[in-house]
């Protein structure tokens, strides 16, 4: 069972780094001339850039990252 005290609890340097060397997110990037998108693990590090989504999803499996979508 989770105690939900101990979370409250969580340093903002602890919640930065959990899940960073398991999770990934794929962001796009826009600027005048293209669109890419970037994998970032869960601390923010950029690992890898993709000229479109599916390209990126797939890199991130291939450096056995678990995604996941963020809102």
């Amino acid at each position: 069972m989770i105690d939900i005290r101990k979370l409250r609890e969580i340093s903002v340097a602890d919640l930065a780094l959990l899940g960073a060397d398991e999770l990934a997110y794929v962001r796009r990037i826009a600027s005048a001339d293209e669109t890419v998108f970037a994998v970032n693990t869960a601390d923010g590090r950029q690992i890898a850039v993709a000229d479109d989504f599916e390209t990126a999803i797939l890199a991130a499996q291939e450096y056995s990252y678990y995604t996941v979508s963020v809102h």
